[in-house]
């Protein structure tokens, strides 16, 4: 099997940016750092296939991965494998790729930077954590762009999204369709259009399926595991009363809830049934194994090279939004219940509280 820049990356102990910018002699890296992942790449026999070596001919893409307060964008396996489809994508096209970490703080030194690239011909940005302000800035820079998983919907971009209206339906139909009528919601407390779009799309499904929202069954949590789980244990401590099912915003707010569930003695789905949302890897092996949805970070990558690929060399002029589908997987954290279980909300106070 060849030998690929996440091979390297494991190697030397560093992201696939890092490497990215050794392999295509950029700036940003230590010079101890670059020996060393030099140093490896010697060591692996690592060469360019004829594809990378067109890639310097073709221009380079610059896939940016904005971080504003680094709550949602990390190290996580959904962000590896769209960075790994990217990656992929971009040299079957024929272009070189340079992957940038670029925080709030560091925008205005990273657009000189981008500005002066002479091989520049076109960006791909992670929006997940931006706002309309943080935009302007990637806009001024007059390059071909597409934004990537997050939606501007006053802005003329073209831009590959997930489909969270879908995907949060398709999750609160399975609940009611296994017999529950008190669905409660895990959403996170930190903002950002992929959750305030699961947010309306949570409420609105409920109000289709005639089924009242309790304020005492939303809970307000982080998005990270530990975040979930120690807020979820705050909420467990309260006197209040549990739906018999609930859906996280994410499979990471989802692992925190089960967590804090599962200490304050409560059984899922036995008591409480759980979907999430992503269907990242360990959602198999956890228990129980977690029902939840899919998202298909690998064509939201593809897609968002080939559409930048057309507006480089095709000058398409046209906008467009691509909303990338959702799948329900079902596992073993969703119980069917009987109807006239189906309104009878666990007791808090019944537990380890």
């Amino acid at each position: 099997m060849p030998i690929g820049i996440n091979d390297i990356a494991k190697r030397a102990n560093v992201s696939m940016a890092t490497v990215s910018l050794v392999l295509n002699n950029k700036a940003g890296v230590s010079p101890e750092t670059r020996r060393r992942i030099l140093t490896i790449i010697d060591e692996m026999g690592y060469k360019p296939n004829m594809l990378a070596r067109q890639a310097m001919k073709r221009g380079t893409i610059r896939f940016i991965v904005f971080n504003s307060h680094g709550k949602v964008v990390a190290d996580t396996p959904f962000f590896a494998s769209l960075t790994g489809a990217i990656d992929a994508e971009s040299k079957t096209d024929g272009f070189s790729l340079v992957i940038s970490h670029i925080s709030e703080k560091d925008i205005e030194a990273e657009k000189r930077l981008i500005s002066e690239e002479q091989s520049l011909v076109g960006l791909i940005l992670l929006a997940t954590e931006m706002d309309e302000a943080h935009l302007q800035h990637f806009l001024e820079l007059e390059v071909p762009l597409v934004i990537l998983d997050s939606y501007f919907a006053m802005k003329p971009l073209n831009q590959v999204v997930i489909n969270n209206d879908e995907g949060v339906s398709k999750a609160i139909h399975h609940l009611y369709e296994k017999g529950h009528r008190q669905i409660g919601y895990c959403g996170s407390s930190v903002m950002i259009n992929n959750f305030l779009e699961r947010s309306q799309a949570f409420f609105q499904t409920m109000r289709q399926l005639n089924i009242p929202v309790q304020e005492q069954h939303i809970f307000r949590v982080q998005p990270t595991i530990d975040g979930a789980y120690q807020d979820m244990l705050a909420c467990l401590s309260e006197p209040r009363e549990l739906p018999t099912a609930l859906f996280a915003d994410n499979d990471l707010i989802a692992m925190g809830v089960l967590k804090a569930l599962k200490e304050k003695g409560f059984s899922v789905p036995g008591d409480v049934s759980l979907v999430g949302f992503d269907d990242l890897p360990f959602c198999e092996v956890s228990d129980p194994p977690l029902t939840t949805i899919r998202v298909y970070n690998q064509s939201m990558g593809k897609l968002a090279v080939q559409r930048l690929k057309a507006l480089i060399e095709e000058g398409v002029e046209e906008f467009v939004k691509i909303e990338v589908g959702t799948t329900l997987t079902q596992r073993d954290s969703v119980a069917e219940i009987e109807p006239a279980e189906a309104g009878a909300a666990v007791m808090m106070n019944g537990r380890d509280s």
